[in-house]
């Protein structure tokens, strides 16, 4: 069975679901300081991790579909626009390029990309893809 999550903002986060937590935290981490808020996130990925190794490995397979997407590749941060991936959820970490903050990012070892327009069509993929929890459009994972 699985569960689809999608962001919203007007209700209460769930305490219960890794991705509300994200978001909320984000959220949270987006008000602060440039100074605290990268201690702040580090507070913010250790509880997060912490919550992310109790997900039994079936728990962490994902399908997501996401505005931006970012992969290190030859020295150089690449991004991919509004893309499907299918997926294990491997971490969650705070990206920050070039002093510029990302946020709150679900690391996916992704082994496959999709259209959002098309999300029967499928390209292989092998790499990890850091997808930024305010850009996610939905997550669906198994329960």
């Amino acid at each position: 069975m699985s569960q689809l999550w999608m962001p919203d903002v007007v209700r209460q986060p769930d305490a219960t679901n890794i991705y509300d937590v994200a978001h909320a935290m984000q959220e949270q981490l987006s008000a602060l300081s440039p100074e605290m808020r990268v201690r702040s996130a580090h507070y913010a990925v250790q509880a997060l991790s912490s919550y992310l190794n109790r997900l039994e490995g079936h728990q962490r397979s994902l399908t997501l579909q996401t505005n931006t997407a970012l992969y290190q590749r030859a020295d150089a941060i690449r991004t991919i626009c509004n893309v499907g991936i299918r997926g294990t959820l491997d971490d969650i970490n705070y990206v920050q390029i070039h002093g510029e903050p990302i946020g709150l990012s679900l690391a996916v070892d992704a082994y496959q990309k999709f259209s959002p327009q098309d999300p029967s069509s499928h390209e292989p993929l092998c790499i990890t893809l850091y997808a930024p929890i305010t850009d996610i459009q939905y997550i669906e994972s198994v329960t």
